[in-house]
Protein backbone atom coordinates (compact mmCIF):
# COMPACT_ATOMS: atom_id res chain seq x y z
CA UNK A 1 0.00 0.00 0.00
CA UNK A 2 1.47 3.13 -1.00
CA UNK A 3 -0.20 6.86 -0.42
CA UNK A 4 -0.01 9.59 -2.34
CA UNK A 5 -1.78 12.97 -0.77
CA UNK A 6 -0.61 14.90 -3.33
CA UNK A 7 -2.63 13.42 -6.34
CA UNK A 8 -5.41 12.65 -3.54
CA UNK A 9 -5.52 8.69 -4.33
CA UNK A 10 -4.09 5.99 -2.40
CA UNK A 11 -2.17 3.06 -4.75
CA UNK A 12 -2.64 -0.56 -3.77
CA UNK A 13 0.08 -3.04 -5.02
CA UNK A 14 -0.60 -6.31 -4.34
CA UNK A 15 1.49 -9.83 -5.00
CA UNK A 16 -0.49 -13.16 -5.49
CA UNK A 17 -0.22 -15.96 -2.00
CA UNK A 18 1.21 -18.61 -4.48
CA UNK A 19 4.01 -16.31 -5.69
CA UNK A 20 4.30 -15.43 -2.29
CA UNK A 21 4.72 -18.85 -0.86
CA UNK A 22 5.82 -20.53 -3.76
CA UNK A 23 9.37 -20.89 -3.18
CA UNK A 24 8.89 -22.07 0.59
CA UNK A 25 6.03 -24.57 -0.85
CA UNK A 26 8.98 -25.85 -2.97
CA UNK A 27 11.78 -25.93 -0.40
CA UNK A 28 9.42 -27.95 1.61
CA UNK A 29 8.40 -30.63 -0.76
CA UNK A 30 12.59 -31.02 -1.78
CA UNK A 31 12.66 -31.27 2.37
CA UNK A 32 10.05 -34.09 2.62
CA UNK A 33 11.28 -36.09 -0.43
CA UNK A 34 14.74 -35.96 1.11
CA UNK A 35 13.65 -37.15 4.09
CA UNK A 36 11.49 -40.20 2.80
CA UNK A 37 14.42 -40.72 0.41
CA UNK A 38 16.66 -41.23 3.19
CA UNK A 39 13.77 -43.37 5.63
CA UNK A 40 13.74 -45.81 2.38
CA UNK A 41 17.53 -45.80 2.22
CA UNK A 42 17.49 -46.50 5.86
CA UNK A 43 15.24 -49.00 5.55
CA UNK A 44 16.62 -50.85 2.68
CA UNK A 45 19.62 -50.59 4.18
CA UNK A 46 18.38 -52.16 7.59
CA UNK A 47 16.88 -55.00 5.34
CA UNK A 48 20.66 -55.75 3.74
CA UNK A 49 22.08 -55.93 7.02
CA UNK A 50 19.19 -58.31 8.63
CA UNK A 51 19.78 -60.66 5.87
CA UNK A 52 23.62 -60.82 6.20
CA UNK A 53 23.10 -61.41 9.96
CA UNK A 54 20.10 -63.85 9.95
CA UNK A 55 21.44 -66.06 6.60
CA UNK A 56 24.82 -66.82 8.70
CA UNK A 57 23.37 -67.51 12.03
CA UNK A 58 20.35 -69.64 10.45
CA UNK A 59 23.12 -71.71 8.74
CA UNK A 60 24.59 -72.19 12.21
CA UNK A 61 21.43 -73.12 13.74
CA UNK A 62 20.62 -75.75 11.34
CA UNK A 63 24.55 -77.08 11.48
CA UNK A 64 23.79 -77.02 15.63
CA UNK A 65 20.28 -79.04 14.89
CA UNK A 66 22.22 -81.93 12.77
CA UNK A 67 24.97 -82.23 15.16
CA UNK A 68 22.74 -82.60 17.79
CA UNK A 69 20.85 -85.65 16.38
CA UNK A 70 24.16 -87.54 15.50
CA UNK A 71 25.09 -85.96 11.62
CA UNK A 72 28.94 -84.79 13.45
CA UNK A 73 30.21 -84.40 9.45
CA UNK A 74 27.86 -80.63 9.03
CA UNK A 75 30.14 -78.12 8.85
CA UNK A 76 28.77 -74.42 8.16
CA UNK A 77 29.77 -71.74 6.09
CA UNK A 78 31.81 -68.79 7.37
CA UNK A 79 30.12 -66.06 5.91
CA UNK A 80 29.19 -62.90 7.02
CA UNK A 81 29.90 -59.99 9.38
CA UNK A 82 33.33 -61.02 11.01
CA UNK A 83 31.99 -61.75 14.18
CA UNK A 84 29.78 -63.94 13.26
CA UNK A 85 32.07 -66.02 10.66
CA UNK A 86 34.55 -65.90 13.59
CA UNK A 87 31.95 -67.88 15.48
CA UNK A 88 30.98 -70.18 12.35
CA UNK A 89 34.92 -70.98 12.07
CA UNK A 90 35.01 -72.13 16.22
CA UNK A 91 31.77 -73.54 15.18
CA UNK A 92 33.21 -75.63 12.80
CA UNK A 93 36.48 -76.44 14.80
CA UNK A 94 34.20 -78.11 17.77
CA UNK A 95 32.34 -80.20 14.82
CA UNK A 96 35.80 -81.23 13.77
CA UNK A 97 36.85 -82.54 17.47
CA UNK A 98 33.46 -84.01 18.10
CA UNK A 99 33.81 -86.21 15.08
CA UNK A 100 37.24 -87.46 16.06
CA UNK A 101 36.10 -87.76 19.58
CA UNK A 102 33.24 -90.17 18.22
CA UNK A 103 35.90 -92.04 16.33
CA UNK A 104 38.14 -92.53 19.48
CA UNK A 105 34.93 -93.36 21.54
CA UNK A 106 34.10 -96.40 18.64
CA UNK A 107 37.81 -97.38 18.98
CA UNK A 108 37.40 -97.84 22.68
CA UNK A 109 34.13 -99.33 22.60
CA UNK A 110 35.58 -102.39 20.42
CA UNK A 111 38.53 -102.43 22.19
CA UNK A 112 36.50 -102.69 25.58
CA UNK A 113 34.18 -105.61 24.65
CA UNK A 114 37.60 -107.78 23.18
CA UNK A 115 38.28 -110.98 24.96
CA UNK A 116 41.14 -109.72 27.18
CA UNK A 117 39.65 -108.48 30.93
CA UNK A 118 39.40 -105.14 31.33
CA UNK A 119 38.79 -102.56 34.88
CA UNK A 120 38.54 -98.76 34.60
CA UNK A 121 38.72 -97.18 37.81
CA UNK A 122 38.10 -93.28 38.82
CA UNK A 123 41.00 -91.27 39.98
CA UNK A 124 40.29 -92.77 43.59
CA UNK A 125 40.84 -96.29 42.14
CA UNK A 126 37.10 -97.05 42.58
CA UNK A 127 35.90 -99.77 39.58
CA UNK A 128 33.68 -97.48 37.36
CA UNK A 129 33.42 -100.45 34.49
CA UNK A 130 34.45 -103.39 33.87
CA UNK A 131 34.07 -106.02 30.36
CA UNK A 132 32.27 -108.89 30.02
CA UNK A 133 35.76 -110.81 29.71
CA UNK A 134 36.50 -109.83 33.52
CA UNK A 135 33.22 -111.42 34.63
CA UNK A 136 34.28 -114.83 33.00
CA UNK A 137 37.86 -114.82 34.20
CA UNK A 138 37.12 -113.15 37.68
CA UNK A 139 33.93 -114.89 38.51
CA UNK A 140 32.11 -111.53 40.00
CA UNK A 141 29.07 -109.89 38.42
CA UNK A 142 29.33 -106.19 37.43
CA UNK A 143 26.84 -104.63 40.35
CA UNK A 144 29.65 -107.07 42.55
CA UNK A 145 33.30 -105.67 40.98
CA UNK A 146 31.57 -101.86 40.79
CA UNK A 147 32.03 -99.65 43.54
CA UNK A 148 34.98 -102.04 44.99
CA UNK A 149 39.22 -101.44 44.41
CA UNK A 150 41.07 -103.56 42.85
CA UNK A 151 42.04 -105.24 45.90
CA UNK A 152 39.12 -107.11 45.58
CA UNK A 153 41.50 -109.16 42.97
CA UNK A 154 44.02 -109.35 45.17
CA UNK A 155 46.08 -112.56 46.24
CA UNK A 156 48.29 -113.30 48.82
CA UNK A 157 51.71 -113.60 46.46
CA UNK A 158 52.45 -109.91 46.60
CA UNK A 159 54.67 -108.25 49.39
CA UNK A 160 53.08 -104.46 50.19
CA UNK A 161 56.23 -103.33 48.01
CA UNK A 162 55.33 -104.86 44.49
CA UNK A 163 51.95 -102.77 45.05
CA UNK A 164 53.97 -99.36 46.03
CA UNK A 165 56.24 -100.11 42.93
CA UNK A 166 53.50 -100.39 40.62
CA UNK A 167 51.55 -97.23 42.27
CA UNK A 168 54.68 -95.06 41.97
CA UNK A 169 55.49 -96.05 38.31
CA UNK A 170 52.21 -95.26 37.46
CA UNK A 171 51.56 -92.41 38.97
CA UNK A 172 55.02 -91.19 38.16
CA UNK A 173 55.36 -92.23 34.12
CA UNK A 174 51.80 -93.38 33.58
CA UNK A 175 51.84 -96.73 33.17
CA UNK A 176 52.86 -100.30 34.44
CA UNK A 177 53.11 -103.29 33.19
CA UNK A 178 54.17 -106.21 34.19
CA UNK A 179 52.87 -110.49 35.40
CA UNK A 180 50.57 -110.56 38.62
CA UNK A 181 48.91 -113.27 40.57
CA UNK A 182 45.16 -112.27 41.11
CA UNK A 183 42.47 -113.91 42.87
CA UNK A 184 39.11 -115.59 41.01
CA UNK A 185 35.78 -115.26 43.63
CA UNK A 186 35.77 -118.96 44.14
CA UNK A 187 39.69 -117.83 45.88
CA UNK A 188 41.32 -119.64 43.18
CA UNK A 189 44.13 -117.72 41.90
CA UNK A 190 45.88 -116.90 38.36
CA UNK A 191 48.70 -115.36 36.76
CA UNK A 192 48.32 -113.00 34.26
CA UNK A 193 50.19 -110.24 32.24
CA UNK A 194 48.73 -107.10 33.58
CA UNK A 195 49.35 -103.51 31.95
CA UNK A 196 47.57 -100.50 33.85
CA UNK A 197 47.34 -96.93 32.01
CA UNK A 198 46.43 -93.69 33.65
CA UNK A 199 44.35 -90.77 32.12
CA UNK A 200 44.93 -87.53 32.13
CA UNK A 201 42.37 -84.43 31.38
CA UNK A 202 43.92 -81.61 29.38
CA UNK A 203 45.68 -80.45 32.30
CA UNK A 204 47.18 -83.37 32.87
CA UNK A 205 45.23 -84.69 36.30
CA UNK A 206 44.88 -88.16 36.51
CA UNK A 207 40.75 -88.94 36.03
CA UNK A 208 40.52 -92.47 35.20
CA UNK A 209 43.08 -95.54 35.29
CA UNK A 210 42.80 -98.47 32.69
CA UNK A 211 44.07 -102.33 33.63
CA UNK A 212 44.06 -104.65 30.40
CA UNK A 213 45.39 -108.48 31.53
CA UNK A 214 46.08 -111.27 29.49
CA UNK A 215 45.73 -114.82 31.82
CA UNK A 216 48.93 -116.65 31.15
CA UNK A 217 47.72 -120.01 33.45
CA UNK A 218 48.56 -122.28 30.31
CA UNK A 219 51.95 -120.68 29.60
CA UNK A 220 53.04 -121.09 33.47
CA UNK A 221 52.30 -124.91 33.74
CA UNK A 222 54.98 -125.36 30.70
CA UNK A 223 57.52 -123.50 33.01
Amino acid sequence: VRSMPEAGWIAWIGVPSDTVYAEANRNAAIAIAGNLAMVGLLFWLAIVLARRIARPIQALERSAQAIATGTLAVRTVAHGPEEIATVARTFNDMAVALEQNAVQLRIAATAFEADAPMVITDANGVIVRVNAACQQTTGYSPAEMIGQTPRLFKSNRHPPDFYQGMWQAITGEGIWHGEIWDKRKDGSEYPALLTITAVRDASGAITHFVGVQIEISERKRYE
